[in-house]
């Protein structure tokens, strides 16, 4: 079900219109290289002294004339980029929505699993330059094919989905929408502070006891105050429209 309502995601966000630009990139030198999580058909792409692996593809159609979307799919914690691209089928919907699509891998972290350093803060005990990474992979990927900068996007489960919407608070020029399963927000809210209005689009089960949906978990926004934070910057008025669906028997 998680992984249908990431494909119906992605199909929404190719409607949300936004700006965005490239921002600076910094040059990519190796001093060292950090194991990753090996995806046997991943690129390969250096930054700072990490060795970063990534799953691209490239729909039959781009032929370098057209600028093409290109949408970043973020794993959840201990998540293999290879396995999540496949298991999500991301590819069938990037070829018939002619759009650029990248599964980027996370490090393994100080848990042994594969994570994204999602959180900026003084309490931060990751050192891994995610968003660093995330905007270097951005101007390379612009400089190698043909990107429309204006339709850039992130979206991702678990805590991919805090890796999607720390980009929108923290390399917002990078990016016209963000989306997220199963995800939240981390840390002050009043930090972020996108550069531009923001299209976003959020799944997240009520039943959910890993990333509560009322909170509860320390650092951990509740969906509410994810969503009153994004209608408030987004100047959007109040008046919702609510809809209940039911799946088999229980409430998502």
């Amino acid at each position: 079900m998680k992984f249908l309502l990431l494909s119906i995601l992605m199909s929404l966000m190719f409607c949300i219109q936004g700006c965005s630009s490239l921002g600076d990139s910094s040059e990519n030198t190796a001093t060292s290289k950090t194991t990753v999580t090996e995806n046997p058909e991943a690129e390969i792409f250096i930054h700072g002294d990490s060795r970063r692996e990534y799953i691209l593809y490239v729909p039959s159609s781009y032929d370098g004339s057209v600028r093409m979307p290109l949408l970043f799919n973020f794993h959840g914690n201990g998540g293999n980029a290879t396995e999540y691209c496949n298991l999500t089928n991301m590819t069938s919907l990037a070829e018939n929505n002619n759009v650029i699509l990248v599964c980027p891998q996370g490090l393994v972290g100080g848990s042994g699993t594969s994570e994204w350093n999602a959180y900026v803060g003084e309490d931060n005990k990751s050192s891994t330059d995610d968003f660093g990474f995330v905007e270097s992979l951005v101007s390379h990927l612009s400089s190698e094919y043909s990107v429309d900068s204006n339709r850039v996007y992130a979206v991702g489960y678990s805590n991919g989905g805090f890796m999607s919407y720390g980009l929108a608070c923290h390399k917002s020029s990078l990016f016209a929408a963000v989306g997220s399963i199963s995800g939240t927000m981390i840390g002050d809210l009043s930090t972020c502070n996108p550069s531009h209005p923001f299209g976003v689009i959020t799944f997240h089960g009520t039943s959910d006891f890993v990333v509560p949906y009322n909170g509860g978990v320390p650092g951990f926004a509740s969906v509410a105050n994810v969503i009153d934070f994004w209608v408030d910057f987004n100047h959007l008025s109040e008046d919702s429209v609510s809809t209940s669906l039911n799946d088999r028997g229980r409430t998502v």
